[in-house]
């Protein structure tokens, strides 16, 4: 059996780090990618949020522009602010089993 010299030791551990390279990227990279999907879906929910607070607010000042949304039925200010109050426990809930608060 011949003995190793340094050089080849160095070779076979820079082989051996290449391989567990190849095994370390993918893992951290699908790890990455799962908590940017995370925050691009926070973000989008944040935004329609806001839009449809936005949209809740224009229609509790005026209530003849919700025939837009549902020209079914009337509500009054106070429906539509409980409609509200609703859908922000329905958003907590959401989030809740989500596990993002």
């Amino acid at each position: 059996m011949s003995e190793l010299g340094l050089a080849e030791f160095f070779g076979m551990a820079e082989a051996l780090g290449i391989i567990g390279t190849m095994f370390v990227v993918p893992y951290f990279s699908r790890k990455q990618m799962q908590s940017l999907s995370v925050d691009i879906q926070t973000k989008v929910l944040n935004d329609m949020g806001e839009k449809f607070l936005k949209i809740v607010e224009h229609v509790m000042e005026d209530p003849p522009i919700q025939n837009v949304i549902d020209n079914q039925e009337k509500f009054s200010r106070e429906e539509a602010y409980a409609f509200y109050i609703l859908w922000v426990c329905s958003h907590a809930y959401a989030m809740n089993k989500r596990k993002s608060i």
